[in-house]
């Protein structure tokens, strides 16, 4: 007799700690799969990935309401093509780098990883010449001497998001929460999926900033919901937990 595995938790601990077995099971019994929890649909086979990547009918869209509120305008991972070619650069092992192609006007720089997985690594600070650089800034000619400082450790921050206040059921989110450490500028983040969870992971030990910004809800509340922040403490090889509760009635006596 054979049983069919359960499909994979992507969000729990086991996944980020080794996801190739449930890689394994997906490519084998869940080959297009959604997925409840990231609310969003998993294709795990080379050929449906090869075509997700050519087919014009497969967008990045969905980033539209994700990043730009966070970010302040359009990232590379909404681009594709030769849109998406030129502006990025593989940085030499002496770390040095360079970009070229790039229009005037707004700018802005990320650092990842390739291998042995992509991972987004958070800009400590950027400065040219002993002068603060932000990482979102306005390109008016060609800039050499950029010199970028990337925070980059094994911490976690691993939260939830609860509403209080509302007999109705949620029935569509969309929300995002932002880390940044104390005082700086930029940061890195992730949204808030379908259970209420988030995960930012490959943080450097250090006081985190972490901001909850939720842009849309289904029923809407009767009121605008404020961002919420709290200050979190991250060391390597272990998880924070932050939770944030939403209040969806105003306040007895509140304005």
């Amino acid at each position: 007799m054979t049983v069919t595995p359960e499909p994979p938790d992507i969000l729990s601990p086991e996944f980020a700690a080794d996801p190739y077995p449930a890689y394994q099971v997906l490519r084998e019994h869940y080959p297009v799969h959604y997925d409840a929890g990231t609310g969003s649909w998993l294709i795990s086979r080379y050929e449906d990935v090869e075509r997700a990547f050519r087919d014009p009918v497969f967008t990045s869209d969905n980033y539209d309401w994700q990043l730009e509120p966070v970010h302040g305008g359009r990232t590379i991972v909404q681009m594709s093509g030769h849109e998406h070619a030129v502006r990025r650069a593989l940085v030499a092992p002496d770390g040095t780098f360079e970009i070229g192609g790039l229009r005037t006007g707004p700018v802005s720089l990320f650092v990842s990883t390739q291998r042995p997985s992509f991972i987004r690594a958070n800009i400590n600070r950027m400065e040219r010449e002993g002068v603060a650089v932000n990482q979102n800034f306005v390109l008016k000619e060609s800039l050499s001497g950029l010199h970028v400082v990337i925070d980059y450790g094994t911490g976690i921050i691993r939260g939830t998001v609860r509403f209080e206040g509302n007999d109705a059921p949620i029935t569509d989110s969309r929300m995002y929460v932002n880390c940044r450490r104390a005082g700086a500028r930029d940061g890195s983040g992730a949204p808030v999926d379908a259970r209420g969870h988030f995960v930012i992971s490959n943080l450097a030990p250090g006081s985190w900033e972490v901001t909850l910004q939720v842009n849309s809800l289904t029923p809407r509340p009767p009121r605008g919901i404020p961002i919420q922040k709290q200050i979190v403490n991250v060391a390597n090889g272990s998880e924070t937990e932050v939770t944030f509760v939403v209040a969806l009635t105003p306040k007895q006596g509140g304005p």
